[in-house]
């Protein structure tokens, strides 16, 4: 009647302690669902199991596959709990009739692994990040959504496609053909000290503040906060893998820069000149610096990630970020940068 988690060809058991499920994070602010008897209860919703490779569900003859790349830790099992919830809301009137079988693919499988030859798995449904998407419609691994959408206006009478982010067209729609849709999006939030800013006598940022806001202006106030309590400590940027390169591309994109675009490469672009700018003087002036190695001040993660090693590394070697050494250290991915690119112009 619930999900049960497996490592690999061992059944761990339905979710309880004693099987060893582990309570998420701040599971008791999850919305409740219709088939929950009590919130807290133990389920396959508020509850992971640290050493799951699949969870299963039902028992009946029509199977049904689906990956997602987040793996069972205590930031990442909060996703795969949630798909578990939907998924169990979706189908618990039918486990005599379906197997659901919820893989942890990992990111690099969800993105690129071989499906549907041979004998390779053919999962039906596929949680990925929009970037993986193009690899997959190249590869004939994505179908045609169009008549499922239309299904759902004839039932709704109204169209689902409404309800998607306005990029979505860009991302999910090719040669006249939904391949995907959104499922989640991950935000980044900038956070500041009210009572700091009070202080010194600054204006409010939005939408506090009644004055228009630039990340020059940022800057100049990241600055001046270091300036005047210490090197660094105008700007925690509580980064961890790639953030700080979103972090980037949130300030490039506020200027309608590009990365790629019809085969140009934006990198030396006017807009990110002006990110790569902005970025030197945060470094060179001492104005940011990573967040430190403490329970209450770690990211948005709420205590669980570290403080970005390669972000640590730039911060600390005085690395120029527009001009970075050929591997290492600006990379957690332990994989050596190139100065050439290849693009498939097909």
């Amino acid at each position: 009647s619930d999900w049960v988690a497996w490592h690999d060809g061992r059944e761990l058991g339905p979710p309880s302690l004693a099987a060893g499920w582990v309570p998420l994070p701040r599971a008791d602010r999850y919305t409740q669902v219709a088939w929950e008897v009590e919130v807290g209860q133990t389920n396959g919703y508020r509850y992971y199991h640290p050493l799951a490779t699949h969870y299963i569900l039902g028992g009946g003859p029509l199977a049904i596959e689906v990956w997602q790349p987040f793996g069972d830790t205590p930031f990442d099992a909060a996703v795969c709990a949630n798909f578990r919830g939907a998924l169990y809301t979706l189908y618990r009137k039918r486990l005599s009739e379906v197997t659901v079988k919820l893989v942890n693919s990992g990111w690099d499988n969800v993105g690129g692994a071989v499906i549907c030859h041979g004998s390779q798995p053919c999962p039906n449904l596929i949680l990925l990040g929009d970037t993986q998407l193009p690899a997959r419609v190249a590869s004939r691994n994505a179908l045609r959504l169009n008549e499922r959408f239309d299904d759902y206006l004839k039932v709704h009478m109204r169209r689902l496609q409404d309800d998607f982010p306005s990029l979505a067209h860009y991302q999910y729609y090719d040669k006249y053909s939904w391949r995907a849709m959104p499922l989640l999006m991950d935000l980044r939030l900038l956070r500041f000290n009210k009572t700091a800013l009070v202080a010194m006598g600054e204006t409010l940022p939005p939408p506090h503040g009644s004055r228009s806001w630039t990340w020059e202006d940022f800057v100049d106030l990241v600055c001046k906060i270091s300036r005047r309590y210490g090197p660094g400590l105008g700007l925690r940027a509580m980064s961890h893998f790639d953030e700080d390169f979103k972090y980037a591309m949130l300030m490039a994109q506020s200027r309608g820069a590009y990365l790629l675009q019809n085969q140009t490469c934006g990198l030396r672009g006017e807009g990110f000149r002006k990110v790569v700018d902005l970025w030197r003087r945060l470094i060179h002036e001492q104005c940011v610096s990573p967040g430190p190695w403490i329970p209450e001040n770690l990211t948005y993660w709420h205590g669980v990630s570290p403080p970005g090693e390669a972000l640590n590394a730039t911060l600390v070697e005085h690395l120029d970020p527009s001009n970075p050494p050929p591997q290492g250290a600006l990379s957690e991915y332990g994989k050596e940068t190139s100065s050439e690119v290849e693009i498939n112009r097909d």
